[in-house]
């Protein structure tokens, strides 16, 4: 496989090699994932988990023999948006998937997989994509996936851990706008140790954020592309998506492939009606084995290019619970006496 337009992603100690007919897909793929992955030119002697070329040629074969074939999610969300339904099947010695909403179709023949993109745009199939090869590496060296958003301030990360509609997006940007952070993740962390100390990476954020969140923010709304007009008649449970690369302008991010040490755990819980508060939690460890994600998903199966490996995450776990926990209420945080706490503790 040769192409004139190469190029090498990597994110922690996952590298994958990409290629295309033309340049225009690569510059796509890096406005979204170089927020987060380094870019290089491609060494042909590099170690790389998957070689991954993009075409616009046409996929070779009928498109009936998707007809009978496995009904698959390359991914599986409350948000029609981001759910992506697919036709898994075999042929000639290679893994089939046909995305259904664009008809994309990514064929793997061992470490090779070539893309055919059917339609304008790489869009969310690629994004998936990438996100698995990834995602399920990390996990089989022993990397740990919260669910979790992640900003930082002076060299140290605070994870924002609850599950969907607990208010991770609205402590996060109410810290990043009116405290000082920068943004490093959205919905997932990656944990690693290093010498006893939890350290963590953020992951390429596609916002999708609450009405409610929006509409505390007045001012930050229109910079996201989100006018309040626009959500009337929207209950505040009601998710909408924006542009990454608007809120990037819009939100102060740390730069890529950054790895900083967990200072703390914050758990949301908004109430509009609530005072803002926090509260210190002495033993959170259950919270975080509530919030702790697989790869290896009920519906990671779309494909069979990794399979699970056994490894040990729960002393993993156990570090991050040994970093102090704090229950935040209302919808936001009156001072940062809990951060000063931490960094005394250093």
């Amino acid at each position: 496989m040769t192409s004139d337009h190469e190029s090498s992603l990597s994110f922690l100690s996952c590298r994958i090699a990409l290629s295309a007919d033309s340049g225009e897909p690569l510059e796509a793929i890096k406005s979204f994932f170089s927020s987060h992955f380094a870019f290089a030119d491609l060494v042909s002697a590099e170690p790389v988990l998957a070689h991954v070329h993009l075409t616009r040629s046409p996929f070779p074969s009928p498109s009936s023999i998707f007809d009978h074939a496995d009904v698959v999610f390359l991914r599986l969300s409350d948000s029609p948006f981001f759910t992506i339904p697919g036709r898994r099947t075999r042929l000639d010695g290679e893994e089939l998937v046909r995305c259904d909403k664009s008809g994309t179709v990514i064929r793997y023949r061992g470490s090779e997989i070539t893309v055919h993109v059917q339609e304008s745009g790489y869009g969310l199939d690629l994004i998936e994509l990438i996100r698995d090869l990834v995602f399920k590496d990390l996990e089989r060296t022993g990397v740990l996936i919260l669910h979790s958003t992640v900003v930082a301030r002076d060299g140290r990360a605070v994870l924002i851990v609850g599950g969907k509609g607990a208010g991770k997006s609205t402590i996060a940007l109410h810290l990043a706008t009116r405290h000082g952070f920068a943004f490093m993740s959205g919905d997932k962390a990656f944990i690693s140790v290093d010498r006893g100390r939890p350290m963590v990476a953020g992951w390429p954020d596609y916002p999708h954020i609450g009405v409610g969140t929006l509409r505390d923010l007045p001012d930050l709304a229109p910079k996201f592309g989100m006018p309040l007009s626009e959500m009337e008649g929207l209950s505040p449970s009601d998710k909408v998506e924006l542009s990454p690369h608007k809120f990037r302008q819009a939100i102060v991010h740390t730069g890529p492939g950054g790895l900083l040490p967990v200072d703390c755990v914050l758990y949301p819980r908004v109430d509009p009606l609530a005072a803002s508060s926090v509260s210190a939690i002495g033993n959170h460890r259950v919270l975080l084995d509530q919030n702790t994600e697989t790869a290896f998903g009920l519906h990671s199966g779309w494909n069979s290019f990794q399979e699970p490996a056994p490894v040990a995450l729960a002393p993993l776990i156990e570090q991050v619970s040994l970093r102090p926990g704090w229950r935040v209420e209302g919808i936001g945080v009156p001072d940062l006496s809990w951060f000063d706490s931490g960094k005394q503790k250093e």
